[in-house]
């Protein structure tokens, strides 16, 4: 292809990221909106001991405190000791630290600045930019995670994250199965498995109603924010209107499905780096709701897997993978924008940000690009073990 088309090409996939970055942060002025939800849930217990019932300026805050009683009262309890604002600004440090990680092992693995800013950019029109400043505790965990595979620290590390984060977001304790994806190994994630059952376990028994409060708020806020990934599945298939036995069988065949999709693809990785990675991306397609943060590890997988890749793998690998996660929805946002031209509608500041349907819909191209990289990767037609 010609150099100077790819250039013009990549510069039109960095356009809508760029825009939709500038509104959100300097026109919108919004970031650390999840953090807020923590900061709400705090206060809340300390107020009346109940983290689903806001009070003072968080009442009726668009966002719901989806996590465990357990978790928030530990941070309530150390909100009491320090204070709220001082826990709320070592929490913002900490966050910041953990996003700086996951640039910082995002740049050592590419060894390019350009080209990290771009997979930070580009992806699904730009929603990386606005999941790095969300506040999510997601953002500093893959952080956290990341700067662990590319340390090569080891399963111990690994599992004992997955175990923390499982009082605070307890989807993640899914990732004590990475040892088993990675090496096969069986008692690491067993006892990880032992700890978060055992943590949940006692929440349910020490504290029913709020474990039940937060069994109803999270079903609840699922149901009316769901995602993506299988739960973006159950939706579009109707399997939700079957009930909750249809769905339960659902995942099971899906996380079959995945499993089978992530041993094998693991096997055919060529160094033990990339075979974490790998392992990181089939551990968040096991999450029955997957949110776009949760892809941010596609650009550790990328960078990592690039290097491996002769050129015709590349050309499938930008075709598949690129193709979904960058171009298609730069594409639609391109061609939602000529009606600009056209004068069909007002060319104004506000009607060129408006990013209303790839907001809605910039997880589900993600999901595609975490799905047929996995794909790619299991059923890749050169024999890995030979160097590229």
């Amino acid at each position: 292809m010609n150099p100077s088309l790819m250039r013009i090409g990549l510069a039109l996939c960095l356009v809508p990221g760029l825009l939709f970055g500038l509104s959100l942060l300097l026109e919108h002025r919004a970031w650390l909106w999840d953090a807020t939800v923590y900061r709400c849930a705090i206060e809340a217990t300390l107020a009346h001991g109940d983290p689903y019932n806001f009070v003072g300026d968080c009442t009726g805050y668009f966002l719901p405190h989806t996590y465990p009683y357990a978790g928030t009262r530990l941070l309530a309890g150390l909100a009491s000791l320090t204070g709220t604002t001082v826990l709320g600004y070592l929490y913002i440090l900490a966050y910041a630290g953990g996003g700086a990680l996951f640039l910082y092992v995002a740049g050592r693995l590419g060894a390019s600045p350009l080209a990290v800013t771009f997979l930070v950019l580009a992806p699904a029109a730009g929603v990386f930019v606005s999941e790095l400043v969300s506040g999510n505790i997601g953002v500093p965990f893959y952080g956290a995670l990341s700067w662990l595979i590319w340390r090569e620290a080891g399963a111990r590390p690994v599992t004992a994250l997955g175990v923390a984060m499982a009082p605070f977001k307890p989807l993640y304790a899914a990732y004590v199965l990475l040892p088993f994806f990675q090496r096969r190994e069986m008692l690491l994630p067993l006892a990880g498995v032992i700890a978060v059952t055992a943590w949940y376990g006692g929440d349910a028994l020490l504290f029913p109603a709020h474990f039940a409060d937060w069994l109803r708020t999270a079903v609840e806020h699922a149901n009316e924010v769901p995602g993506f990934g299988f739960s973006m599945l159950v939706r579009k298939s109707g399997i939700e209107l079957q009930g909750g036995p249809w769905i339960v069988a659902a995942y099971a065949v899906w996380a079959a499905f995945v499993l089978v999709l992530t041993l094998r693809a693991v096997d055919r990785a060529p160094t033990l780096q990339l075979r974490a990675f790998v392992a990181i991306a089939g551990t968040a397609l096991l999450l029955p709701r997957l949110k776009e943060y949760d892809c941010l590890m596609l650009i550790p997988l990328a960078l990592t897997l690039w290097p491996t890749l002769d050129l015709r793998e590349r050309r499938e690998w930008l075709a598949l993978v690129g193709g979904f996660a960058i171009v298609l929805p730069a594409v639609i946002w391109w061609l939602r924008k000529l009606a600009l031209v056209w004068g069909t509608s007002p060319a104004t500041w506000r009607n060129l940000v408006d990013m209303r349907w790839l907001v809605q819909n910039q997880g589900a191209f993600l999901f595609a690009a975490l799905l047929a990289a996995l794909v790619w990767l299991a059923f890749r037609s050169r024999d890995v073990a030979r160097p590229a």
